[in-house]
């Protein structure tokens, strides 16, 4: 499945919401909320929400911010897929995803 830049800035916003709750989401309820289709056991919803979600880090840390997509998990260990762990150019450990969702916390909490 395809998306477009609608589905991007929508996800974004939901993801800034989630946020600044200070919460986690997981895939299915993302792809819900942005109308992208999700199986996790389809080979293709999980490359194209992988993709997707890696844009959403790339634009996220070309402005500075922390990796927003950190706080997107799995529903069984509430922890991130291997896309997350496999972003070029970041650490690919746990500590670093603790760090960065915790960094997503304190960054869009204190905009509320």
């Amino acid at each position: 499945m395809k998306y477009s830049q609608d589905d991007l800035i929508k996800a974004l916003g939901e993801l800034i919401i989630i946020a600044t709750m200070g919460q986690t989401i997981q895939y299915a309820e993302l792809a819900q909320l942005v109308g992208l289709t999700w199986n996790h056991r389809n080979r293709n919803d999980r490359k194209t929400i992988g993709q997707f979600l890696g844009r959403i880090s790339c634009q996220e840390y070309a402005q500075g911010r922390p990796l927003l997509t950190a706080i997107v998990v799995r529903k069984k260990d509430r922890e991130p897929g291997g896309g997350f762990f496999g972003l070029e150019g970041f650490p690919k450990s746990k500590i670093f995803w603790k760090t960065e969702k915790k960094r997503v916390h304190d960054f869009w909490m204190w905009r509320q």
